[in-house]
């Protein structure tokens, strides 16, 4: 299952960005998929979209 499969069907398996307020993050094989949720309404049945932003390797920093 691709990424985007997962994050459509559960939006909330990143943890909440500490750096960025209203993103969340998710490691994926070494990399941190940077997203928001929007409407964020903390359920997953009602959650709105899911937008990645940025997708960073090693290394990498937002």
């Amino acid at each position: 299952m691709s990424v985007q499969s997962r994050l459509r069907d559960h939006p909330y398996l990143g943890v909440p960005s500490l750096d960025m307020p209203g993103l969340r993050q998710l490691i994926v094989a070494e990399h941190r998929i940077i997203y928001r949720v929007h409407p964020d309404t903390g359920d997953t049945e009602t959650a709105g979209d899911v937008r990645i932003l940025a997708v960073l390797g090693p290394g990498q920093s937002a």
